[in-house]
């Protein structure tokens, strides 16, 4: 991590975590063992918060009050 500002954990206990800036998103288990990591559309994206919900869609929230939705395990927009 360069600037880690935002995470989120869903049902499954896996974590999300991301930085303020680069549209990186990493993916850990419970454990906090490594899963994958994925990227949103605008790799220059600002990321001012991220949350998950129990099924493992994450949310991520940009200036200007954009919201944007993702399959957590795939990255995935949906």
């Amino acid at each position: 991590f360069t600037d880690n500002r935002t995470i989120a954990v869903d049902g499954e206990g896996k974590i999300y975590s991301s930085d303020y800036q680069g549209g990186r998103v990493q993916v850990f288990d419970k454990n906090g063992k490594f899963l994958t990591q994925w990227f949103v559309k605008d790799r220059e994206a600002v990321f001012l918060s991220l949350t998950a919900n129990r099924k493992g869609v994450v949310f991520v929230t940009q200036p200007g009050g954009k919201i944007t939705t993702y399959d957590g395990s795939s990255g995935n927009m949906l």
